[in-house]
């Protein structure tokens, strides 16, 4: 089975990383508004009961995970403005964006895969592809490609070329 190159662009939405941006930018001001005047404890959940001093400490480090997620976003933002993240599907391989800030990809040949999944991902709206190979694992977000259906051709494509190279496999070596 001949399969075709496929090239798919792989990267964060702009509007994600803008409503990540402003929805804990405003967690952040918020908390530190509300620790840096309180005077009264909390009560996380009917479960745990903080005393003034407990709650300011509690509403601190939520203003510090907030800001996290804050950079967090720019930092997506930096990477998606600077580097080409891309899928790259061959006859022999698939090429995955290396993780992290590196732009060299990982190519993964066929023969090497050992599983694919797909799972959803609860809190969103997407679902994530992950491929096992003899070298590690990786795994591709639905999210970051440029479409669903983007994502589902990917995933078919995949699938029937890991499915040819276990079968070329499997043949015996011609004399």
């Amino acid at each position: 089975m001949h399969v075709p190159v496929r090239e798919y662009e792989y990267r964060a939405k702009w509007w994600i990383l803008l409503f990540i941006t402003v929805f804990f930018g405003l967690c952040a001001l918020f908390l530190g508004l509300k620790a840096t005047e309180n005077n009264r404890g909390v009560v996380i959940g009917g479960i745990i009961e903080l005393g003034p001093t407990g709650a300011t400490i509690f509403y601190w480090v939520l203003v510090a995970f907030s800001l996290i997620a804050v950079i967090s976003s720019v930092a997506f933002a930096y990477q998606r403005l600077r580097y080409r993240r891309r899928i790259v599907l061959s006859s022999e391989s698939i090429q995955v964006p290396a993780n992290g800030w590196t732009a060299t990809p990982r190519q993964i040949n066929f023969h090497d895969v050992q599983t694919l999944s797909v799972l959803p991902m609860p809190m969103f709206a997407g679902r994530v592809l992950t491929i096992t190979h003899t070298g590690g694992s990786c795994i591709v977000l639905s999210d970051q490609m440029p479409s669903r259906a983007a994502f589902d051709e990917l995933y078919s494509l995949l699938s029937a070329a890991v499915e040819q190279a276990r079968a070329n496999d499997r043949r015996p070596l011609r004399p």
